[in-house]
């Protein structure tokens, strides 16, 4: 019985002590991984190739949604480095105590998006008028999206990044139940789902663009477009789709 009890303890010293190595390893290459990153964005901020190409693995490749694909270093600077002239200051201290604002006005937009539409309903107004109000509601926050890509205040830019989430997600929530509110039953998930895959193309047309005109240009050009095509959006979908009311028609039968 003594020797069980104590191959059990040796197993369970074993299992810790490999446990503690493990966490002090990783926590070694977090340590390490954050000094790369510091150096690499430093070098930016000093405009100093040679810095950069210090810290960069023998064999480095990057990829771009711009169609970068695992290009070698020299491509890289030929392509990628001229960014440097656009780049002023990173401040990873900064950006740790502040970034969490967008999400947090993220999930108050898809709280409160929600809500109001249903508390605007249960008040007396239809559903085509109280999501429409919304809708256009969140679609005016987005265009938070144009002065924050031109003002040079960092605090002033996240500010009116976190109102940009919060009308999305508002937005987007309302969006989202349209199908339920224009379709029956039988038709809802098919309805949602062909959104869905728009939605998917979209996004994957607008990285693309994303990456090619941030290498060629800035990101102004694309937090001005992002700005502005919730309003476009917004006009079409009313457009296109009238009134919101259930559409009758006649399901085949099986």
């Amino acid at each position: 019985m003594k020797t069980t009890k104590l191959f059990a303890k040796s197993i369970i010293v074993g299992i810790t002590m490999c446990s503690y190595a493990s966490f002090a390893q990783k926590s070694q290459d977090i340590v390490r991984n954050e000094n790369v990153i510091r150096q690499y964005y430093a070098a930016y901020e000093k405009k100093d190739w040679h810095m950069l190409e210090l810290i960069l693995a023998d064999g480095f490749t990057f990829t771009s949604p711009a169609g970068d694909d695992h290009i070698n270093l020299k491509i890289y600077k030929e392509r990628c480095w001229p960014n440097a002239t656009n780049t002023k200051r990173f401040d990873l201290k900064k950006i740790g105590m502040f970034a969490w604002l967008p999400f947090l006005t993220a999930d108050a937009g898809s709280l409160l998006g929600g809500w109001i539409s249903g508390h605007l309903i249960s008040r007396g107004y239809t559903a085509d008028r109280a999501r429409k109000l919304v809708i256009v509601g969140g679609a005016l926050f987005m265009v938070a999206g144009i002065p924050a890509a031109l003002t040079n205040n960092a605090l002033i830019a996240l500010a009116f990044i976190s109102l940009v989430t919060f009308g999305f997600q508002s937005w987007i929530n309302n969006v989202q139940t349209l199908p339920s509110d224009f379709f029956s039953q039988q038709a809802v998930a098919a309805v949602a789902g062909l959104g869905g895959v728009g939605a998917g193309i979209g996004a994957i047309l607008y990285v693309l663009t994303t990456g090619w005109v941030v290498d060629h240009f800035s990101y102004t050009p694309i937090l001005i477009i992002a700005g502005l095509l919730p309003l476009l959006g917004t006009a079409i979908l009313f457009a296109v789709g009238g009134r919101i009311q259930k559409i009758s028609f006649a399901w085949p039968a099986i």
